[in-house]
C-alpha cells in the first residue's frame, strides 16, 4: 500500500465530517499508516477452506415463552418515566422543523 498524503488524510477526515488542522493530520499520519499496514497483513492471509463465521465463540439463543401479562397502569408508567407532560411521557426532540 502506498503512503498516505496529508491531503488524503484531510479528504478522509472531511468524509467523516471532521475538521483537522495540518498539525493534527500530521499527528494522525503514523497511526493511519499503521492501521493500513495491519489491513494489508490481514488481506495477505490465506483463507482457502476456512468457513466464515460471525463470532469465534459458540452462542446459544435463550428463548423464553412469550406469555401475555397485564399492562402497567397509566399512573405507574408515568411515575416510572423520567419526564412527563400531562398524561404523556416526554422525550427529547429528535427531528428538526415543525413536524408537519
Amino acid at each position: 500500500m502506498g503512503h498516505l498524503s496529508i491531503e488524503e488524510i484531510h479528504r478522509v477526515a472531511g468524509l467523516a465530517k471532521l475538521k483537522l488542522t495540518d498539525s493534527e493530520a500530521a499527528a494522525l499520519h503514523g497511526d493511519l499508516e499503521a492501521i493500513l499496514g495491519h489491513i494489508d497483513t490481514l488481506q495477505s492471509v490465506d483463507l482457502d477452506g476456512i468457513e466464515p463465521m460471525s463470532s469465534p465463540l459458540e452462542h446459544t439463543n435463550r428463548v423464553r415463552p412469550d406469555e401475555p401479562a397485564a399492562a402497567l397502569e397509566q399512573s405507574t408508567l408515568l411515575d416510572l418515566a423520567p419526564a412527563t407532560e400531562g398524561a404523556f411521557v416526554s422525550v427529547p426532540r429528535v427531528l428538526e422543523g415543525d413536524g408537519g
